[in-house]
């Protein structure tokens, strides 16, 4: 890979952080705020680079950004897709969404392993409100991976229900 390749696709990943957080009209998810804390750690630039490399780099009508574009819209589309626990490969730590295909809905859990023919989750929530811990699913669900905001909502609302609960 040229030199020219290699702070493209860095260029892209750091238009893709600064997709993510920022935020226009609020001071604490500003582009400064995201080149403090995420940009400069990782990639060690300064902050008029850092704004360089948000107007440069590959444009989109570059065989690069058409690449980049395919492939994450290939991972959204499998986001989206259900299969059976058996044919995915659930890593352990993970969230994912686990649905019976019933009335009573679904449930998010972390993966935590197959024990007995029986999926294990180290926590789980129907509702986002209430947790349960150590839970046993039977292996029959449909599963897909959780999306990034309910992996954001998961997190938040766990960490919330454990500091109410105590």
């Amino acid at each position: 890979m040229s030199k020219k390749e290699r702070l493209n696709v860095r260029n892209w990943h750091i238009r893709q952080i600064t997709d993510l957080l920022y935020e226009p009209g609020r001071h604490d998810r500003c582009r400064k705020w995201i080149w403090s804390y995420y940009i400069r750690p990782l990639f060690g630039l300064q902050y008029q680079t850092y704004c360089r490399c948000l107007s440069g780099g590959a444009t989109p009508g570059s065989d690069f950004f058409k690449l980049a574009a395919k492939l994450l819209d290939i991972r959204t589309r499998e986001r989206k897709y259900m299969e059976s626990p058996d044919q995915v490969d659930c890593r352990v730590g993970e969230l994912y969404y686990f649905d019976w295909g019933e009335r009573r809905g679904g449930m998010w859990g972390i993966f935590d392993g197959v024990r007995d023919g029986a999926l294990c989750l180290e926590v789980a929530s129907r509702d986002m409100r209430r947790f349960e811990f150590g839970c046993r699913l039977p292996a029959t669900a449909r599963v897909r991976v959780a999306t990034h905001d309910e992996v954001r909502d998961f997190s938040y609302n766990q960490c919330y229900y454990e500091m109410t609960s105590r």
